[in-house]
Order: structure tokens, then C-alpha cells, then sequence
């Protein structure tokens, strides 16, 4: 494959994974625009969207500038979720949220539970990619470390009284011989 054939194949799939909603809408959104919604420990930029499914159909809220709006109402994702459903109910397990670098819809719970773990989001698909990367190779030396302590027990053990590490006095003399 030439590399000009290699580019218009990469492209292609790089729009056929963009129609599918696989990559990120728009990365750099997240840097252009100051301002996003503090839920807690979740931090949502400008241009993050929130979701709730009910009675068949999804309803959605977005963060302008520093505030939550559901249609023309300034909200909470707590309100959010009353409004929508009608009963109260906890918005960490009913709301999903897609942030301006994200490529895919992603449960409030779960993105809560990732931050309060210490690992922060990936930035891009690339940081994606790095974090297995590591994570691989971690698994690789862990591997290793286990093939090699198992050696160990599968090796012959050699006699520890060689012949260039005996006293002079320990060893036979060269004339025995068995009967």
C-alpha cells in the first residue's frame, strides 16, 4: 500500500468512526470557551451535555457557559432529573454525560467513581491509547517476574561443592576406583 493509498484508507475510517459517534465531536471545544458547571467533584466545560432516558425517549440539559440549562431553565443535575421524571431519584445513576472531548455517552456514576479512584480522563483517544500501552506493559514485566521466580523450581539445582570451590583435603582422590 502506497502511502497516499494508506492516508485516503486512514481518512476514510477516521470519518466512517466519526459518523458512528467513536470520535471525539470536537476536542479542542473544551479549550476555546472559559467556564463549565461544578457538580461536586465533577467538573462539566462549556458545551458538556447531560441526558436522562424516560417513558421511551431521552431528554437532554447542556452547560452554558457556567450554568446547567435544561430549555430555557437553569437547573441542577438533581433538578434536572425531577424535571424530567417526575420523582426524585439519584442523578449519579440516571444522568449521562458526553464533555466536549469525549466520544461516547458515559454514566455520572462512573465518571464520578473514575475521579474519586484518582485517574483522571483521558484527554484524547491517543491518551486512551497510552494508558493500555502502559498498562501492557506493566502486565508484560509482572510476567516475566512470574516465568522468572518459576525457573527457579523447574532448573536443576547444581551441586553447590564443585569441583574449584572443594577444600583440597574434601576431595576423593583420583585413584579411588569401586570394586
Amino acid at each position: 500500500m502506497s502511502p497516499d493509498e494508506a492516508l485516503a484508507s486512514a481518512v476514510r475510517e477516521w470519518i466512517a468512526a466519526r459518523e458512528a459517534g467513536e470520535v471525539a465531536r470536537d476536542p479542542g471545544a473544551f479549550h476555546r470557551r472559559p467556564g463549565g458547571y461544578q457538580w461536586k467533584c465533577l467538573f462539566l466545560g462549556h458545551g458538556s451535555e447531560l441526558r436522562v432516558y424516560h417513558e421511551g425517549r431521552y431528554h437532554y440539559a447542556e452547560v452554558s457557559q457556567d450554568v446547567l440549562m435544561y430549555g430555557a431553565r437553569q437547573v441542577s443535575p438533581r433538578q434536572f432529573v425531577l424535571a424530567v421524571m417526575g420523582d426524585p431519584r439519584n442523578a449519579w445513576r440516571e444522568l449521562w454525560v458526553r464533555r466536549p472531548s469525549d466520544a461516547r455517552w458515559k454514566l455520572a456514576s462512573v465518571l464520578r467513581r473514575e475521579l474519586e479512584a484518582g485517574k483522571p480522563p483521558p484527554e484524547s483517544p491517543v491518551g486512551a491509547m497510552r494508558e493500555v500501552a502502559a498498562a501492557m506493559a506493566q502486565t508484560l514485566e509482572t510476567a516475566q517476574a512470574i516465568v522468572k521466580g518459576a525457573q527457579q523450581f523447574v532448573e536443576p539445582k547444581f551441586e553447590r561443592r564443585g569441583r574449584g570451590l572443594r577444600r583440597a583435603d574434601d576431595v576423593l582422590a583420583d585413584d579411588y576406583q569401586q570394586d
